[in-house]
C-alpha cells in the first residue's frame, strides 16, 4: 500500500477516535464542573460492522468535562477496555485508557458547530469504514458540526502511534 494512503488513512482514524472519545463525554457536561466529581463509565456493548466480526466492548473507568472562561472544553478521563471477538472469544484486546483534549469552538454555536481539538493519550476508534483502531499519542485537528462521530475532520498535526484492533483480535 503506498505510503501517502496508508499515512492519510491513520490520520483519518486517529481523528474519529478522538472524536468518538469526545463525544461520549460531551453528553455529559456539568453546569459547575468545577464541584462535580468525575462522571463514571461502566458498561458493556456489542459493536457490530467495524471488524470481519461482532465485538464485545467492556469498560469501566472515569471521564470529566470542564469548561473553561472563553468558551473552551477540557475532556480528560481514565476509561479501560477489553474488547472481544465474540466469534473467537480467546482473541481479546485490553486498553488501559487515559485521554485528555481541548475543545475550541470555531463557531458560535458552541459545541454545535465547528471545533478546533488538541486531544493526547488513548484513544479507541471505532470507524465503520475503517475497522477500530487504538491511537496512542497527540493530534490537533479540526472537526465541522462539533466533536462528533461523522463530522468533516481535517488533521493540522498529527504525532502518535496507530494500532489495529480488528487484526489484533483476528
Amino acid at each position: 500500500m503506498d505510503n501517502a494512503i496508508l499515512h492519510r488513512r491513520r490520520l483519518v482514524v486517529f481523528t474519529l477516535a478522538v472524536a468518538l472519545a469526545l463525544a461520549v463525554v460531551a453528553m455529559w457536561p456539568p453546569k459547575d464542573a468545577s464541584a462535580e466529581p468525575p462522571t463514571r463509565v461502566d458498561g458493556s456493548f456489542v459493536d457490530e460492522g467495524f471488524c470481519d466480526f461482532p465485538v464485545l466492548r467492556e469498560e469501566t473507568g472515569h471521564v470529566k468535562f470542564t469548561e473553561l472562561p472563553g468558551g473552551d472544553f477540557l475532556v480528560r478521563g481514565q476509561v479501560a477496555t477489553t474488547l472481544t471477538n465474540l466469534d473467537n472469544p480467546e482473541n481479546e484486546f485490553f486498553d488501559p485508557g487515559g485521554f485528555r483534549g481541548r475543545v475550541t469552538p470555531l463557531t458560535d454555536a458552541g459545541l454545535e458547530g465547528d471545533v478546533l481539538v488538541e486531544a493526547s493519550g488513548h484513544n479507541l476508534l471505532f470507524d465503520p469504514g475503517e475497522g477500530i483502531f487504538l491511537i496512542i499519542g497527540q493530534a490537533t485537528f479540526t472537526v465541522a458540526g462539533g466533536p462528533s462521530v461523522g463530522g468533516d475532520i481535517t488533521i493540522l498535526e498529527s504525532h502518535g502511534q496507530v494500532i489495529d484492533v480488528c487484526a489484533a483480535l483476528a
